[in-house]
């Protein structure tokens, strides 16, 4: 492997030796000793099922020349190209976070007194880069200490294994993004000592299983969950070409409106741990689409006046198989978290008259429909007066408001129960003879099952 790396023009001595490179000639090997015998055979068969030449092709020397797209003669002037067309221009990619920039050719350019297969093998032995590699061959070929499965193979085998090679490639491909995105680094890494770079790997492993704080889902969890949906989708080639195109998401915030071009790529790509983690959306995005995920906080920054638009919006991530659900599924207690719905206003404009008529209509809604009296979400007279007297008394805008004014012997009372119930409407399409003839008159229907609706 070393002198596939010198023939390849790797120096030992560089400080970020070419990864895509690295890994390349690592994959080189490890399949051609892993095809030495009877036993390695056979777990590279159950690995690359559904991928019967992938062997070959890896076995194959052409294979590192196909794996590295930055050689020699393109590093100095490699243009930068991005897939993404709503990408802003302070955005990177971060697997070019690999890419060699010119310190590094010139630190490649220094000269040892060790010569350049040796010099990798030592530290392919004892550098934090046979660490990574060390697993992938037999004991005491390259690092021998600590050695450990990578993430992947480690916590998602049996997922991968249900892959096929253009599916594989999506996930590995979103999978290193996520660990070389500075959103992870600065989440998962930042209080990690920048001396001891030899420990990152422990570091990393150890909170990829380890939830942040305020978080009931791990990091291993939510890839696991992404790869769940990429199994699904196997058999759907729109839907992977459009989890293909989420890979190459380059914003963190996106804002998707009516003229953003293939808008689908940004709705997956907030469906999974990767980019955008913050999605701004006009009415292009409140129907017909999934937001569920990733995505347990919802705000709605364009008021209108039916609360069933509002609830449609909020019905995005509101859905079977939410962020939400799992993670009330993993909680220590019954409660678990809850789906968070904001609401925001500016106080004493038409912003706060508009609220107060949303939230009334949804109360009728509510009430109609046999919910609760109470609607989350209702304004706090007392909030608002006390707001007021603060604006008087610095002085802001208190002669531009016009709100109105209510009588000191005015109050909000709750409706009569029974006067509630008789508001309400009955949906029910059935209901057994003898019940209750009173309130809603409802119409006694024969206690058989319907050819239409049937019964569980």
């Amino acid at each position: 492997m070393a002198a596939l790396l010198v023939e390849h023009g790797e120096n030992a001595q560089s400080d970020k030796p070419d990864r895509r490179l690295l890994l390349a000639a690592t994959e080189h090997v490890a399949v051609k000793l892993w095809r030495e015998s009877h036993e390695g055979e056979e777990w590279l068969n159950g690995v690359l099922q559904g991928c019967p030449d992938l062997a070959e092709t890896i076995a194959d020397p052409a294979w590192l020349e196909a794996r590295e797209p930055l050689s020699r003669s393109e590093r100095a002037g490699r243009v930068r190209r991005t897939l993404d067309p709503e990408a802003s221009d302070t955005t990177r990619d971060p697997l070019e976070a690999e890419e060699v920039e010119d310190e590094i050719l010139a630190n490649d350019n220094k000269g040892s007194d060790e010569a350049p297969v040796e010099s990798w093998v030592r530290r392919l032995r004892e550098d934090a880069v046979g660490e990574v590699i060390a697993p992938y061959f037999r004991h005491g070929l390259f690092s021998a200490i600590n050695t450990r499965l990578p993430l992947l193979a480690h916590h998602h085998l049996e997922l991968l294994a249900d892959f096929d090679l253009e599916t594989r490639s999506v996930a590995g491909q979103v999978f290193r993004r996520i660990l070389m995105a500075e959103e992870f680094l600065l989440r998962y890494l930042a209080d990690v000592e920048r001396e001891n770079t030899e420990r990152w790997a422990d570091y990393l492993s150890e909170r990829y299983e380890k939830p942040l704080e305020g978080h009931l889902e791990s990091l291993r969890d939510r890839v696991h969950a992404y790869l769940e949906t990429l199994v699904r989708a196997r058999k759907n080639e729109a839907l992977l070409a459009g989890y293909r195109a989420g890979a190459e998401n380059r914003n963190v915030v996106q804002l998707v409106k009516g003229e953003t071009q293939n808008r689908d790529r940004y709705f997956l790509g907030f469906n999974t741990p990767y980019r955008p983690e913050i999605l701004i959306s006009t009415s292009v995005g409140q129907e017909g689409i999934d937001l569920h995920r990733e995505c347990r906080h919802v705000i709605h920054h364009d008021l209108c006046w039916n609360p069933a638009t509002i609830e449609q919006r909020t019905g995005r991530v509101d859905r079977i198989g939410s962020k939400v659900e799992r993670e009330r599924l993993g909680a220590e207690t019954t409660s678990g978290p809850t789906l968070e719905i904001a609401v925001p206003y500016l106080a004493a404009t038409y912003d706060e008259r508009m609220f107060e008529e949303l939230y009334r209509r949804a109360q009728l809604f509510e009430v109609t429909l046999g919910g609760d009296m109470r609607v989350e979400g209702r304004i706090d007279p007392e909030r608002v007066a006390s707001e007021h007297r603060q604006r008087e008394k610095l002085g802001i805008g208190t002669e531009d408001e016009d709100i109105g004014e209510e009588a000191e012997d005015t109050a909000v009372v709750d409706l009569p129960g029974d006067m509630v119930d008789r508001l309400r409407v009955n949906l029910a399409v059935w209901k057994a003879k003898g019940g209750n003839e009173e309130g809603n008159g409802a119409v006694d229907l024969p206690s058989v099952s319907s050819p239409a609706l049937g019964q569980n």
